[in-house]
C-alpha cells in the first residue's frame, strides 16, 4: 500500500471549476481501480469513468521528451519491460506489456501518455469525477499544463503531488497559467494556517481528518478541501464517514469501490427533502438494515455488515421468538406509512420490505424448515468462518481472530441444532446431504486459515490453534451425531403438498402466475423449443445422413432421433475430467470478448475467480456465483464450480462431462458469469437503494441469467455456431423441465422414473445431471421455477421496451437500463423503466 504524495487532480463537471462544497465527496482511486486493475493503464482509467469516480496517475518525461505514465523510475514492476523510464523512448515503451502481469486478461495493455489520459478524461466532460496525477519528473509543469489546455481540461485541473511541499513548483504552474488549480500540505492542524495563506494554492491538502470547524476555514479562505494519506488510503470506513461529515472535498483512497459505496448511503433522504411520507419510510428502512442483520450474524458477515463477525448465530426457540417479535413489530410500523404518497422508488422499496416480512414469519411458522431441514445448520457453520475469510474487507489478523472466536463457540451452535432439529419430520436425503456437507467446516480451516496462521502473533496463533482443535471436535461429533442419530430415525416427506407449496411459490415469485398457468406456459413452450431445436438440427444431421430425409413435420421419434444425433456431437467435445475450471476461464474470456465486441452492456471493472466449490456447499448445484454481499461494492466475485466426485466411475463420469461439453460450459459460464449473475449483481450492489439489493428478487436475478443466454445466441455468440445455438435451447429445456418437475414432485408426486424420463428424453439432459437435479429437487421447494418464470418476464420486459422504444431501442441502452434498479420483483423493473404504475395495492 502506497501512502507517499500524491499528485494532479483533474476535476470534472459541467463547467469551470466550481468553488462551493459538493454534496458528498469526490472518489479518487488510488492509481485507479489499483486493486482490481493494472495501473496506470486506459483500462484503469476508462473503468473509473464509467462508474463516476477519478483516479490518481503518475506522470513521467521519455527519454525523447514525451509525457508517459509510469508511477516507479523503472518500468521492471509494471511491465514486462526493463530499463529506466527516462532512457527508454516512447516507441520502446509502447512495445511492451502493462497489463499481463496483473491478470491475463489484461495482456495488451500499454503504458499511456498523458495526452491519452486526458483524452479519455475529455469524453466524460459532464461527470462530477477527480483524476489524481502525481508529477514524477522535474520540469514538467509546463508541458503538463499546455497539453491539458490544448484538450479543453485546464480549468478542471487541480495539482496536488509534489506542490504541496513545494513552493517553486505552484509558482511555476501559476506561471505557466494562473488558472491551475494548486494544493498546498496541511500534514496537522499546526499546519492548516500556513496551508490557508499561501498565495499559491486554492486547495488544502489535508493528510489528518480535519474538524467541521477547520473546514469552515477552508471555505472562509476561498479554498477547497482535499484528503489522502494513511488516514483514509485503506479500508478506513470510520474515517471516511468523519471527513465526509466534516465536509470534505474529495478523498483518494485504494479502496474506491468500496468508499463509493458507503458515500451512496440507502434511501438518500436529500433527493426527498420536503416530503414527509418518503423522509419517514426512508428512516425506517434504514433503521431495518441497522437492526435487521444482528438476527443472523453470519449472514451479516455474507451481506456486508463487519460489526457481527466474532459472533454465531442463536437457533434457540428464544432467538425464533425474537425474529417474529421483529417482524411484527416492523409490518405495524410500515402500517402508519401512507404507501400512496411515497415516491415511485420507495413505493417499490416499501412493498419489498413487507412482503419479506410476511414471507419470514410465514418461514418460521408455517413452513418450519429449523425443525426438519439439516442443511440450514451446515451452511451456517460453514458460512460462518467462509464469510470471513473468502474476501479482504478487513485485514487478514482481524479475520483470522474474528474466525477464532466463531470456531470456539461452534460446539455450542451445534448443541442447539441438535436439539432443534426433530428427526421424525427430517426428510431422510436432507439427512443425507448433510452427512456430506457437514465436514466442510474442516476443508474451510485446512485451505483458508491454516496457510494464514504465520501472519499472527504467537499468543494469537496458539489460540487459533485451540479453537481449530475445539472446532475439529465439535464437527466430528455433529458428523457422528448425523450419522448415527438423524439419518437413521429420518422420517419426513420431502413433498410441501400443495396448500404449503402454493403459499411458498407465492411468496418465492412474487407474480400473480399460478401453479396452474405456470404448468401450461412451461408445458407449451417445451413443445415450441423441441420444434425449434429441431429445424435447427435438421440442416446438419443432412449432412452427416444425406441419404435421409426429415420432414417438415416430424413425428415424435423423428424430432427425437435427429436433436439427439445432432447433440451427440456437442457432447463429444468435452473437457478433461481435472479441467473443468481451466474450460471456465476459457469461456469466460470467449463471452467477454464477445460482449465488448457487440456492446451489448457495461462491464464493471470488479475482481472475478474461477474456484473450486467449497465443500460444505456441494451437493446441490454444479455451479454457483458467490458475489459479495449487497452491503458491499467491489470485492471479489466467485464463480464456482464443483469437481467431479471421487467416488464416480468412469460412465458417471462420461454423463457428467457430456452434459458440461465445452459449449455447455460456454452457456454456464454465461449464465454465472459474464453477462449473467456476476454482472447483473455487481450492478445491483450499486443502487442507492441497499433496502432493496439486500432483498433482492430471486426471480430477477436468475431470470436474467437465463435471459443472457438466449441473448448470447440469438447475437450470433460463437460465429454462429448451430451447435452453440442448440446448447443453449437445450439449456433453456432444463429451464422449463425444473419448473414442471419442482411442481410434480411437491404436488403432484412424480417419482423418480418419471422425472427422469422428463429430464433425459424430454429435455435432452444426462444422466448424471438428471439424477443431480432429481436430488436438488427434493432438497429445494420453488427455487427451481424461478429461472423459468424469470426468463418469461424478462422476455416481456423486453417486448414493451421495443415497441415503446421503437427506433430509439438499442440492447446496451435496454440492458443497462433494466440492471441499473437493483434486482427487485421484474414487475417493478417494467414499472420503473417504462414509467408505468407502481401498484401499491398488493
Amino acid at each position: 500500500m502506497r501512502t507517499g504524495t500524491i499528485g494532479l487532480v483533474v476535476f470534472l463537471t459541467f463547467g469551470s471549476m466550481v468553488t462551493s462544497s459538493s454534496a458528498e465527496p469526490l472518489v479518487v482511486a488510488h492509481r485507479g481501480l489499483l486493486r482490481h486493475s493494472p495501473e496506470n493503464t486506459l483500462a484503469n482509467f476508462r473503468a473509473c469513468l464509467e462508474l463516476g469516480f477519478g483516479f490518481e496517475v503518475d506522470v513521467r518525461r521519455s527519454k525523447d521528451g514525451h509525457l508517459v505514465c509510469v508511477h516507479d523510475d523503472t518500468v521492471n514492476r509494471t511491465t514486462n519491460g526493463t530499463g529506466m523510464v527516462s532512457q527508454l523512448t516512447l516507441n520502446e515503451m509502447k512495445k511492451f506489456d502493462a497489463g499481463s502481469w496483473f491478470a491475463e486478461k489484461f495482456r495488451g495493455e500499454r503504458i499511456p501518455t498523458w495526452d491519452e489520459v486526458l483524452v479519455e478524461v475529455a469524453k466524460h466532460r459532464n461527470s462530477r469525477v477527480l483524476i489524481a496525477v502525481d508529477l514524477k519528473a522535474a520540469d514538467i509543469e509546463g508541458d503538463t499544463v499546455k497539453l491539458a489546455k490544448s484538450r479543453g481540461v485546464l480549468d478542471r485541473m487541480l495539482f496536488i503531488g509534489t506542490t504541496i511541499r513545494d513552493g517553486d513548483v505552484r509558482r511555476k504552474l501559476r506561471r505557466a497559467d494562473e488558472r491551475a488549480h494548486v494544493a498546498c500540505l496541511a500534514n496537522s492542524p499546526d499546519t492548516l494556517s500556513p496551508a490557508l495563506k499561501d498565495t499559491d494554492s486554492d486547495w488544502v491538502y489535508f493528510r489528518y481528518v480535519p474538524s467541521s470547524k477547520e473546514i469552515a476555514l477552508v471555505r472562509d479562505a476561498k479554498k477547497r478541501a482535499f484528503i489522502a494519506g494513511s488516514t483514509v488510503s485503506g479500508l478506513e470506513r470510520v474515517n471516511w464517514k468523519k471527513a465526509t461529515d466534516a465536509g470534505i472535498d474529495a478523498i483518494l483512497t485504494d479502496y474506491a469501490l468500496e468508499l463509493a459505496g458507503q458515500l451512496r448511503r440507502p434511501n438518500d433522504p436529500r433527493p426527498n427533502k420536503g416530503k414527509p411520507m418518503d423522509e419517514k419510510f426512508q428512516q425506517l428502512s434504514q433503521r431495518f438494515l441497522d437492526e435487521f442483520p444482528a438476527l443472523s450474524p453470519v449472514n451479516a458477515t455474507l451481506m456486508g455488515d463487519h460489526r457481527f463477525d466474532n459472533l454465531l448465530d442463536d437457533v434457540s426457540a428464544d432467538a425464533r421468538d425474537r425474529n417474529r417479535s421483529f417482524c411484527r413489530s416492523y409490518i405495524a410500523r410500515l402500517g402508519d406509512i401512507d404507501r400512496s404518497k411515497l415516491s415511485r422508488e420507495n413505493q417499490v422499496d416499501f412493498l419489498l420490505l413487507k412482503h419479506e416480512l410476511d414471507k419470514w414469519l410465514w418461514q418460521l411458522d408455517t413452513l418450519q424448515e429449523w425443525a426438519w431441514n439439516p442443511l440450514k445448520y451446515t451452511q451456517l457453520a460453514g458460512g460462518s468462518v467462509y464469510g470471513l475469510m473468502a474476501r479482504e474487507f478487513a485485514p487478514v489478523e482481524k479475520r483470522l481472530m474474528n474466525a477464532a472466536t466463531r470456531l470456539e463457540r461452534l460446539p455450542s451452535l451445534y448443541e442447539q441444532v441438535r436439539s432443534t432439529l426433530e428427526p421424525k419430520r427430517v426428510p431422510a436425503v436432507h439427512a443425507e446431504t448433510a452427512i456430506k456437507q457437514n465436514r466442510g467446516v474442516l476443508s474451510i480451516i485446512d485451505n483458508m486459515i491454516r496457510p494464514q496462521l504465520g501472519r499472527l502473533t504467537v499468543k494469537d496463533r496458539t489460540r487459533l490453534n485451540d479453537a481449530i482443535a475445539t472446532a475439529t471436535e465439535s464437527v466430528q461429533q455433529q458428523q457422528k451425531w448425523l450419522e448415527r442419530e438423524l439419518l437413521p430415525n429420518a422420517g419426513g416427506d420431502f413433498r410441501l403438498g400443495p396448500r404449503l407449496y402454493d403459499q411458498k411459490l407465492s411468496l418465492t415469485l412474487g407474480t400473480t402466475l399460478t401453479r396452474q398457468h405456470i404448468r401450461d406456459l412451461a408445458e407449451s413452450e417445451l413443445k415450441r423449443v423441441r420444434a425449434q431445436m429441431y429445424e435447427i438440427a435438421r440442416p446438419v444431421y443432412l449432412k452427416e445422413h444425406p441419404s435421409e430425409k426429415p420432414t417438415d413435420d416430424p413425428n415424435r421419434e423423428l424430432q427425437q432421433k435427429v436433436i439427439e444425433t445432432v447433440l451427440e456431437v456437442a457432447n463429444a467435445d468435452v473437457a478433461p475430467r481435472d479441467g473443468i475450471v481451466a474450460a471456465a476461464n476459457r469461456s469466460l474470456e470467449i463471452t467477454t470478448e464477445f460482449i465488448k465486441a457487440h456492446d451489448l452492456v457495461s462491464i464493471p471493472p470488479d475482481p472475478l475467480e474461477i474456484i473450486i466449490m467449497p465443500e460444505f456447499k456441494r451437493g446441490v448445484s454444479f455451479a454457483y456465483c458467490d458475489a459479495p454481499g449487497p452491503l458491499e461494492v467491489g470485492l471479489k466475485t466467485y464463480y464456482a464450480v464443483a469437481p467431479l466426485p471421487k467416488n464416480w466411475n468412469d460412465e458417471q463420469s462420461r454423463s457428467f462431462l457430456r452434459e458440461y461439453n465445452l459449449r455447455s460450459m460456454h452457456n454456464l459460464t454465461i449464465h454465472e458469469a459474464m453477462p449473467g449473475h456476476f454482472l447483473q449483481l455487481a450492478f445491483s450492489n450499486r443502487h442507492p437503494s441497499k433496502l432493496r439489493a439486500v432483498l433482492s428478487s430471486g426471480v430477477f436475478v436468475e431470470g436474467w441469467a437465463c435471459y443472457t443466454e438466449q441473448m448470447m445466441s440469438e447475437e450470433g455468440f460463437l460465429n454462429r455456431d448451430p451447435l452453440m445455438r442448440l446448447i443453449t435451447l437445450k439449456w433453456y429445456l432444463r429451464s422449463i423441465a425444473n419448473a414442471i418437475l419442482d411442481q410434480s414432485m411437491h404436488v403432484d408426486g412424480m417419482r423418480r422414473p418419471e422425472a427422469m424420463k422428463l429430464m433425459m428424453e424430454d429435455t435432452f439432459q444426462e444422466e448424471r445431471e438428471a439424477a443431480a437435479k432429481w436430488t436438488r429437487a427434493q432438497l429445494t421447494s420453488t427455487q427451481l421455477s424461478t429461472y423459468f418464470v424469470g426468463y418469461h418476464e424478462h422476455r416481456e420486459i423486453r417486448r414493451a421496451a421495443e415497441k415503446e422504444w421503437a427506433d430509439a431501442f438499442t440492447l446496451k441502452r435496454y440492458h443497462d437500463s433494466v440492471i441499473s434498479f437493483g434486482s427487485p420483483p421484474p414487475r417493478f423493473v417494467r414499472a420503473l423503466l417504462l414509467n408505468q404504475q407502481i401498484d401499491v395495492a398488493k
